[in-house]
């Protein structure tokens, strides 16, 4: 399953008339780009289908770093509720179970965050980006040793676990 960036949307279809429930695509950011939250901006043309007729709508929207509004181009009068965009879930987590080796999933989370700022991060560390890893790390870090009972190994080398 492939993650997109979306936000979930309401309006009263003009084809059916029946209250629409469901998720549009929204242009991604450029988070290489971004100093700041307002700079998280991005707009573009996207489909929205009805979920009772299964009619197709083209649409615009524009993403701000705190809302998301989408108009339908056929139909500009409809109103539409949409939530602040978001990446949709990788995975179904509906049958998730414990892993064996919490550890290695901490390590694994540091070690993408660690690519990610070589790859798009800055070197004075002002960049937005290298703040959004330095958070997902530490929060990374946090579900682990919850996991782990507060309690955080001495050292990643050879702690297998909790």
């Amino acid at each position: 399953m492939t993650q997109c960036f979306e936000t979930q949307i309401q309006f009263t279809c003009p084809d059916c008339q029946a209250l629409a429930v469901t998720s549009a695509e929204v242009p991604e950011p450029d988070w290489s780009a971004a100093e700041s939250m307002s700079d998280l901006n991005s707009e573009g043309e996207t489909e929205v289908e009805c979920p009772h007729c299964e009619a197709v709508f083209e649409a615009y929207v524009v993403n701000n770093a705190g809302s998301c509004a989408v108009t339908l181009n056929n139909h500009p009068g409809t109103a539409v509720s949409a939530d602040v965009a978001f990446y949709s879930p990788e995975e179904d987590w509906s049958d998730y179970t414990l892993p064996e080796n919490p550890l290695s999933i901490w390590v694994e989370s540091f070690e993408q965050a660690q690519a990610y700022l070589e790859a798009h991060g800055s070197d004075d560390g002002g960049a937005l980006i290298n703040r959004m890893s330095a958070a997902r790390t530490n929060g990374s870090f946090t579900a682990f040793s919850s996991r782990c009972g507060g309690t955080a190994p001495t050292s990643p080398i050879t702690t297998s676990g909790c």
